[in-house]
């Protein structure tokens, strides 16, 4: 755990730096929450970008992965050894849509910790809310956000995919 924190220690304070800038500028928490999530999506961007591209790349070999199955059913080896082909003469690399997902992962991970952290160190955290959703120390009592956020995210991957 301590290892984590010296490695994550730098991006745990520029996160909490911002979102205290900020409410010092003169936004409520529940605001400065939101400018934070924006910032870091915006950061972010250039790596979902290249996580599209690959998964689009990864698409467009379907048909041809599927005929290198069913032309190589009963040979595994020689499947996988042309598939591994067909990536290197397409230049795509299975992997690296993953990759960029995994580079996420830590930010949104510090992100959350800050907020928590945040909640304890600031009294006015409970009274930053906004609407139904005043109290941002407690969870949301009618499950909206969760339920508007799985929602956003389910339609997201429903257009991404299509496009």
């Amino acid at each position: 755990m301590e290892l984590l924190s010296k490695i994550f220690g730098p991006l745990t304070l520029l996160i909490s730096d911002v979102l205290e800038s900020f409410h010092s500028w003169g936004a409520p928490w529940w605001l400065s929450i939101v400018l934070l999530t924006m910032l870091v999506r915006a950061v972010l961007f250039p790596l979902t970008i290249r996580q599209v591209k690959n998964m689009r790349a990864m698409q467009e070999l379907k048909p041809e992965m599927d005929s290198i199955k069913a032309k190589y059913k009963n040979d595994r080896r020689k499947q996988e050894e042309t598939t591994m082909e067909l990536y290197k003469e397409r230049r795509v690399n299975p992997l690296a849509g993953f990759l960029p997902m995994l580079a996420q992962v830590p930010v949104f991970i510090t992100m959350y910790q800050v907020i928590r952290n945040h909640e304890e160190t600031f009294p006015s955290f409970a009274s930053g809310g906004l609407l139904w959703f005043t109290d941002l120390t407690r969870a949301d009592p009618y499950l909206i956000l969760p339920v508007l956020s799985a929602s956003i995210l389910v339609a997201a991957g429903k257009i991404s995919s299509r496009n």
